[in-house]
């Protein structure tokens, strides 16, 4: 990993205009993700549609990176981030303005093409100000979810209270796009790449030391989590239980906030632990969390655990993108492939979660939930295996 830079600790103007823009992209973000499954089944959604309405988001997202693990990285992240946030902004538009099926799919695969255009050019940028990896992925992770943790209870609040429903809640996520497109266009410099390489959209290449591929499947474990538990179960099982849209805001608000309290301490905590033993640990708590929200039906647990799923949902942020950079031995190509792999567990985790909810009721859901993450565990021991106890992969132990 990249060494540290003379004045760390002080952010440069450029680090401290990303660091806002940052969590004005999550707070947009995370403002209608919560509620789009609700708002399906509002607008007469089948089970069927359902799906496709799930896994349309993650075809765009999938489609930037899959392809574009070897050109976001070689590109302005300025720019691609101002794209990235308006082509949100337009899937909200859409998404409100949408009466049926077809035009629900089209809003998603735009917001999927949007979101992953957002967040790989957000770590490239991060990348391009910081001092170290750490610093990077820590600083994008935790500005992203402060944002996060503000917008979900904003959204369900405006979902609840202002006449219109979840559309107006789109509309306010639209305007919110539009002002964050021209500030990060107005206010961040060019991000150019640090070294001069073409860009190219092309399938990723996989190769690496020992252990690279189990660390891809390794990568997917934090937004399986954001996407199968965050997005899906808790607004789908709160909503089978009665809770209201801002009860369920608050949950996922509550959650957000604990994550980032975690990842603001995510540098002491791997330096004492370790980045696996880190992983295994949040991997247990999530076990723990998904089994009482499997067995106890009160808002108040609803409520309470969610917030807890925030220590395993930060682990599980934490320890991934940094054994990929290791392995990788360059900071832009495995941050790439890490949106890869996050993206490719986030449509696992959203489209597994969401059939098991159409399915079976609540308690299966989250029984579910528990035994993919033991399945993590035992892949977070496999990675070890093929990890060096000397040298400059140890670090990622």
């Amino acid at each position: 990993m990249r060494g540290r830079g003379e004045g760390e600790g002080r952010a440069t103007p450029p680090a401290r205009r990303l660091r806002r823009l940052t969590v004005g992209a999550g707070f947009a973000l995370a403002m209608t993700a919560p509620f789009e499954l609700l708002y399906a089944e509002e607008v007469g959604v089948d089970a069927v549609g359902m799906g496709l309405f799930i896994a349309a988001t993650f075809a765009g997202m999938l489609a930037v990176d899959v392809f574009g693990t070897r050109a976001v990285p070689y590109i302005d992240a300025r720019g691609a981030l101002a794209v990235g946030i308006a082509t949100f902004g337009v899937s909200c538009v859409l998404l409100g303005l949408a009466r049926g099926l077809p035009l629900l799919l089209v809003a998603r695969v735009v917001q999927g093409l949007g979101s992953g255009l957002l967040m790989g050019a957000g770590l490239q940028a991060s990348l391009r100000v910081s001092h170290t990896d750490h610093e990077a992925v820590g600083s994008f992770n935790r500005t992203f979810l402060f944002g996060a943790a503000l917008g979900a209870p904003v959204g369900g609040l405006i979902a609840g209270l202002v006449p219109g429903g979840y559309r107006s809640t789109f509309g306010a996520c639209a305007a919110v796009c539009l002002a964050m497109t021209i500030l990060t266009w107005q206010t961040l410099p060019r991000l150019a790449p640090g070294r001069p390489v073409q860009a190219r959209l092309s399938w990723p290449s996989f190769a690496g030391p020992p252990g690279t591929k189990l660390a891809i499947v390794l990568g997917m474990t934090g937004d399986f989590l954001r996407g199968g538990v965050i997005y899906t179960a808790l607004p789908l099982v709160g909503d089978a239980r009665g809770l209201s849209a801002t009860t369920i805001g608050v949950a996922v608000g509550l959650l957000s906030a604990v994550e980032i309290g975690v990842l603001s301490r995510s540098e002491a905590i791997v330096a004492r632990l370790g980045i696996l033993p880190s992983l295994l640990a949040a991997l247990a708590v999530g076990v723990l969390c998904a089994l009482v929200l499997a067995l106890h039906g009160a808002a108040w647990s609803f409520v309470v655990v969610s917030m807890l799923f925030g220590l395993a949902v930060a682990g599980a942020t934490i320890g991934p993108p940094l054994v990929l950079v290791a392995l990788a031995g360059d900071a832009a190509a495995g941050l790439a492939t890490f949106r890869m792999a996050s993206s490719t567990g986030m449509l696992v985790g959203s489209v597994g979660v969401g059939m098991l909810a159409a399915a079976f009721d609540p308690r299966t859901v989250f029984v579910a939930v528990a035994l993919s993450l033991v399945g993590g565990a035992v892949l977070v021991v496999a990675v070890g295996r093929h990890l060096p106890t000397t040298g400059p992969l140890a670090a990622a132990r």
